[in-house]
């Protein structure tokens, strides 16, 4: 049975601007000593719900206070919150405190956090691409954007001073890097509903840190193949209409 989140300030609305949402997907990886690694998907993607709701009226205060009883907590799980033409359902309480400020005269403040319980019976991720994809201004990243080269060292400190090193990249073995694997630290300060499900559906599509791609660095133009997300979770934050930011990392890994 459906149990909705309660509406606000007389209207069908049940999420105030700004409020984040998460997709959590869930990865398994070993990474071996050459940067190469194996990796399996653990479950589908879940959604969680960080919503702010501030300015409340006297009513939505009650309204919120008697859905909070009916549910006794964090005990339901079976809530449904509507944003847009998307519902989400299997959706629980994530406290069985709920906290209502009264920071102006009769208007309050509160924060509910709400976590997706069950996957669905089926599915079947978005059919992307296997290249990052271009946004509508052309490019693939905003600034800030952090670029990281990095090597694998290891490293015997002896007390008595000397220092032992064994270099895995670019150390001659056979099957290892030649050089450095990159990896790229991105924020999207503002990104459009159009921009934002372009990357929402390609995270989807590559279904969190599991299937690799090919990014093209903006800063030296060269593509990269084998990389991946290095992050089960993608935040979205809705400052308000048409307007959210998130931020994203990208690792390449050897040949995997």
């Amino acid at each position: 049975m459906s149990n909705p989140l309660p509406s606000l300030r007389g209207t069908s609305q049940q999420a105030l601007y700004p409020f984040t949402r998460i997709i959590s997907c869930a990865t398994g990886v070993n990474t071996m000593f050459n940067g190469s690694e194996r990796r399996w998907v653990e479950r589908c993607p879940l959604y969680n719900f960080i919503l702010p709701m501030s300015v409340l009226t006297a009513t939505d205060k009650a309204s919120w206070l008697s859905f909070h009883v009916e549910n006794k907590g964090m005990y339901n799980q079976n809530c449904t919150l509507t944003l847009g033409s998307t519902t989400y359902s299997n959706l629980a309480m994530m406290s069985d405190d709920i906290s209502q400020t009264n920071n102006h005269s009769i208007l309050y403040d509160q924060e509910i956090h709400l976590r997706q319980t069950l996957t669905p019976a089926s599915y079947t991720p978005p059919s992307v691409g296997t290249s990052f994809p271009t946004f509508s201004w052309g490019g693939v990243a905003e600034m800030p954007l952090t670029q990281v080269s990095s090597f694998l060292t290891n490293v015997a400190e002896q007390p008595s001073g000397p220092r032992y090193a064994l270099a895995y990249y670019d150390g001659g073995w056979t099957n290892f890097p030649t050089s450095y694997l990159r990896s790229w630290r991105i924020s999207y300060p503002l990104l459009t509903d159009t921009d934002q499900t372009t990357l929402v559906n390609f995270f989807l599509g590559m279904q969190g840190r599991y299937n690799t791609f090919t990014f093209t660095d903006p800063l030296d133009n060269t593509a990269y193949t084998h990389c991946r997300f290095d992050m089960d979770e993608l935040q979205i934050h809705y400052q308000t209409k048409n307007q959210s930011s998130t931020e994203i990392t990208i690792r390449q890994t050897y040949n995997s």
